[in-house]
């Protein structure tokens, strides 16, 4: 077994998420936010179940500025491919 980096692709996996632009000193507090808004949903919403376990997506890095990131949670497939959300602050795709 190797200990370098490798690609794997795999299939799209649908999740839900919120997305935070934070300094690195707001980031703690953006996690626990962001994820208890998401899990929140997810508990209110019975069409969909969680299917894997927590991440943080960084989806943009500016350090010392700021971090773009999604706090997401993979969710199990619908019988549609969006399900709508009540807080814009949500994305599920």
């Amino acid at each position: 077994m190797s200990d370098q980096p490798r690609i794997v692709a795999r299939a799209a996996q649908p999740y839900v998420a919120v997305t935070e632009r934070v300094t690195l000193d707001q980031f703690p507090g953006a996690i626990d936010r962001g994820f208890a808004e998401v899990f929140g949903w997810l508990a209110a919403d019975d069409r969909v179940s969680p299917a894997a376990a927590p991440l943080i997506r960084y989806v943009e890095v500016d350090m010392p500025a700021s971090l773009l990131v999604e706090l997401v949670r993979p969710r199990s497939r619908t019988k549609t491919s969006r399900v709508t959300c009540e807080s814009p602050a949500i994305v599920s795709l």
